[in-house]
C-alpha cells in the first residue's frame, strides 16, 4: 500500500500544480494537470483494487487511500471542461485528500 501512497501523493501534487495553474489564468495548462493528476489517481486506484484480503480492505489506510482516491479524482476533475459546473471544488476536495492521504501515511508508519 506504501506504493499507492505514493503515487497518490504524486497525482495530488499535479492535482494541487493544476490548481496554481487555473487560479493564474492559464486554463489550458491547468486543464492538462488535472487530466494528468486524474489518470495518475486512476493507476494508483488500479493498483489499490489489485490488493488481496479483506482484512486488509477493511484496513484504517486501505480506506483511507480509497478515500485519498476520490478526493484527488474529484478536485483534478473540477478542472476539466465537462465537469465544468464543479469547478470551484478543487481546493475543497484538495484539503480533504490531504487529510486522507496524511491519515493513511501515519497509519502505514510513514512509509
Amino acid at each position: 500500500m506504501c506504493e499507492v501512497a505514493g503515487g497518490l501523493e504524486h497525482a495530488y501534487g499535479v492535482a494541487e500544480n493544476a490548481l496554481g495553474a487555473d487560479r493564474a489564468g492559464d486554463t489550458e495548462r491547468a486543464r492538462q494537470l488535472a487530466s494528468d493528476a486524474s489518470g495518475l489517481a486512476d493507476e494508483a486506484k488500479a493498483r489499490l483494487d489489485a490488493v488481496d484480503g479483506d482484512a486488509t480492505v477493511a484496513s484504517d489506510p486501505y480506506q483511507a487511500l480509497v478515500m485519498g482516491y476520490l478526493h484527488v479524482g474529484q478536485a483534478a476533475k473540477a478542472l476539466l471542461p465537462e465537469w465544468a459546473n464543479t469547478h470551484g471544488m478543487t481546493a475543497e476536495e484538495l484539503d480533504l485528500a490531504r487529510t486522507q492521504l496524511g491519515a493513511a501515511e501515519a497509519a502505514l508508519d510513514g512509509c
